[in-house]
């Protein structure tokens, strides 16, 4: 197509400068000015004919051939903003990863640093502690050796104190008991006691403390006794951790009637618990703590619990007492084999609580010490042919007052297998207490009759508890009376409602 226009454009140009000629031609010749106006009239046709469509054709290629190169330029200014952009997206990419790779290399650098720091700092260490490791070395050796020698002056006084010793007890052995203070100064120089520093003393005047009374643990407990309560009071019953069997007999029997004469009137509070020590089996002790939930009514001191460390278990209770019980009126220690006849045990405390300050009452014991069997004591450890005037243990009572002398007495007194002979004969002595005897405390017989019931605060019930549970309960609902027969055939009748006096010597 550009090759035909060409042609024509050349045939058009070559037409024009023929006419051109023409025209001058007809000038030249003067021709008339109709001629001039001819020739003018056939130009202009010529040109609106020929030259003016060829003119038109020319710019509209023209302007075809523009939009062309313009897009052309745009496409390719596109193209390069990609190709740049592209570029600057590489560049960007290449910059992160060497600002990473500068971090990572800081960061070597700075742990490079630290870790040379550490070794320079341990290594100064090291010199230290070998320096100082080298100096305890040598006051080592030589505290061994100064140990050595006082090892020997031991063994040569002890070789000379046993024979001594040995004397001294062979002189007091079967001769009747001298007193608490004899007692103390011989026990600690057979134990080798000394005093306990960094022990605050209860009553510094009972001397000095050798037994720590006062850091026991308990993991269980119960809440504190009420405080300004008239005629309380408050019974710890002693009992093995595994004695699961016991507590529930208890629980089932005489403690039901404690709610009943608190709701009659016959005593202000009235609580009870049973105290354990620890167990080291796993099972024993979840048991324990389950039925401690269950119940409530659990004091567990953290001590090992076996039947000759019955002493320190008591302690640890009086310890208790004298933080959380030391205003109740009196407290009634029991075993957990004693069955208690609450109703008689609400007319003593009715009868007693204000006029026993510092009094112990309890069944008396006269026994001499036993030297076979489940009591045995060595003539070493009791040499005395006699024990002190205690009570039985299985049941005693104990006027609040006497509660903090008789801890403290536990502080200052060695202690000794038995727990009765402990805290009732030698710990009472210790702290000037004064000691009740009656039989009405506690019955060592099986099951009584209706008439000793009404007397008796409580008995030793060994497998007897619910018979026990059965005559009380039937004679304080009236079923039952105690019918007594006189010599000259008169016949009494007494009722539970009739007040009981209890003797005491």
């Amino acid at each position: 197509m550009s090759f035909v226009f060409r042609n024509n454009k050349a045939s058009t140009v070559t037409r024009v400068k023929h006419w051109k000629t023409i025209m001058v031609h007809c000038l030249n010749s003067q021709l008339s000015f109709t001629s001039v106006g001819l020739v003018f009239a056939f130009c202009c046709v010529v040109y609106f004919t020929f030259l003016y469509p060829l003119i038109n054709v020319f710019h509209a290629e023209k302007q075809m051939v523009a939009p062309k190169t313009d897009q052309m330029a745009n496409s390719n200014r596109t193209t390069t903003i990609t190709t740049l952009l592209k570029e600057k997206q590489i560049l960007k990419i290449d910059v992160e990863m060497c600002e990473a790779q500068v971090k990572t290399l800081v960061n070597s650098l700075q742990g490079e640093k630290r870790n040379e720091l550490a070794t320079s700092t341990f290594e100064e260490k090291l010199k230290l502690c070998e320096k100082q490791r080298w100096v305890e070395n040598q006051e080592t050796d030589k505290m061994a050796e100064k140990l050595q020698e006082e090892k020997k002056i031991l063994e040569a006084n002890a070789t000379l104190y046993r024979e001594f010793f040995n004397h001294v007890a062979s002189s007091l052995r079967n001769v009747p008991y001298t007193g608490v203070e004899k007692y103390i100064r011989y026990s600690v120089a057979r134990l080798g006691l000394l005093p306990l520093g960094n022990a605050k003393p209860i009553k510094p005047e009972f001397g000095p403390v050798i037994n720590d009374v006062l850091s026991f643990n308990y993991p269980i407990a119960i809440t504190p006794c009420p405080e300004n309560v008239n005629q309380s009071v408050f019974i710890p019953v002693i009992s093995a951790p595994d004695n699961f069997d016991k507590r529930r007999m208890i629980r089932q029997t005489w403690t039901k009637h404690l709610m009943d004469v608190c709701e009659r009137g016959h005593l202000g509070s009235a609580r009870f618990a049973f105290v354990l020590g620890m167990t080291e089996n796993n099972v024993t002790q979840g048991k324990i703590e389950e039925e401690s939930k269950n119940f409530g009514d659990i004091i567990q001191i953290e001590m090992s619990d076996f039947y000759r460390n019955l002493p320190f278990k008591m302690a640890g209770l009086f310890n208790w007492l004298h933080k959380n019980c030391a205003k109740v009126d009196f407290v009634f220690k029991v075993d957990d084999d004693v069955y208690v006849n609450v109703h008689n045990l609400a007319q003593f405390i009715h009868a007693f609580y204000n006029r026993s300050g510092n009094t112990v009452f309890g069944r008396a014991n006269w026994s001499a010490p036993g030297r076979a069997g489940k009591w045995n004591i060595t003539f070493e450890e009791w040499p005395w042919r006699q024990n002190p005037a205690y009570f039985s243990g299985p049941a005693y009572l104990i006027h609040h007052t006497a509660i903090e002398p008789l801890l403290a007495a536990s502080q200052t007194t060695p202690m000794m297998p038995f727990e009765d002979v402990y805290f009732t004969g030698i710990c009472t002595e210790k702290a000037g207490l004064t000691k009740k005897f009656s039989n009405s405390v506690l019955s060592l017989h099986g099951i009584p009759s209706v008439c000793d019931l009404r007397l008796i605060i409580a008995w030793v019930a060994t497998d007897h508890m619910l018979d026990l549970h059965t005559i009380t309960d039937q004679f304080y609902r009236n079923a039952t009376q105690c019918i007594v027969k006189h010599p000259n055939g008169i016949t009494s009748t007494f009722y539970y409602t009739e007040p009981v006096e209890f003797k005491f010597t």
